[in-house]
């Protein structure tokens, strides 16, 4: 699916449609070639890892955004939301099983999210906290909002929707809204 120039990743868990949740027009992030199983083994893995580094970097750029960009009175994205946003990102890509996410701006944020299938995952991060949803079958799975998310919570969700079996969150760096 096309935005401006730039393309939507498909994937195992990316459908070529755009969440009802995005309502902005920018591109999410460019292209990426569809991973290949062999053997068990992801074919791939360093576009896999460009991907991940292109979110991260787009979500850089959201700090950058023009007043107005949205022309619903948005902003550039604030800084915890882009801390929250970069470090779940940077928690998620040593997790090969973990694909990375489609990324968009939000009015003072970011917005993060998986689809596959009729399973989906987003969160919304914003300066004062952060929104996530979790559905499959078109009916909520689990959602809420909460100032205090912590990012060990969000990579549980994560893992969850991916369904990896692994469900700790020891070791990981605690970013919180």
């Amino acid at each position: 699916m096309s935005v401006g120039a730039l393309t939507f990743p498909v994937e195992a868990g990316h459908l070529e449609e755009v969440s009802g949740a995005l309502v902005n027009n920018l591109p999410s992030q460019s292209t990426w070639e569809e991973p290949r199983f062999t053997s068990g083994v992801i074919v791939g893995d360093l576009e896999r890892e460009r991907t991940f580094e292109e979110s991260i970097s787009t979500i850089h750029g959201y700090r950058d955004l023009d007043e107005n960009w949205d022309t619903y009175g948005g902003l550039g994205a604030s800084p915890k939301p882009l801390q929250f946003s970069v470090g779940l990102l940077e928690e998620l890509r040593v997790r090969p099983e973990i694909s990375p996410p489609r990324v968009s701006p939000i009015s003072t944020g970011v917005y993060l999210e998986w689809r596959g299938g009729d399973r989906l995952l987003y969160f919304e991060v914003d300066e004062d906290s952060l929104l996530f949803v979790m559905q499959e079958g078109g009916r909520d799975q689990e959602d809420g909002e909460d100032p205090d998310f912590g990012i060990g919570r969000a990579v549980e969700l994560v893992k969850r929707w991916h369904r990896v079996d692994e469900t700790s969150a020891e070791g990981i760096t605690q970013y919180s809204i």
